[in-house]
């Protein structure tokens, strides 16, 4: 998250930068995390075969809050 802070008249603004990476997942816990290891696995795949690219993704975010 890149500079939040609360605007004098009264937004809350910030902007967040992701980059959609996947990494291959083996540890599971419970039942979700097998579930959620299996989608990101499934990332993981399709980016290792060249059919997802890996990119940014950039957030900018301005909430009113008051």
């Amino acid at each position: 998250m890149l500079n939040p802070h609360i605007t004098s008249d009264g937004y809350f603004e910030a902007t967040i930068v992701d980059y959609w990476d996947f990494d291959y997942r083996d540890k599971a816990n419970n039942v979700i995390d097998v579930l959620l290891n299996d989608i990101n696995n499934w990332g993981y795949s399709m980016q290792e075969k060249g059919r997802i690219e890996n990119l940014f993704i950039i957030y900018r975010i301005r909430k009113k809050l008051w």
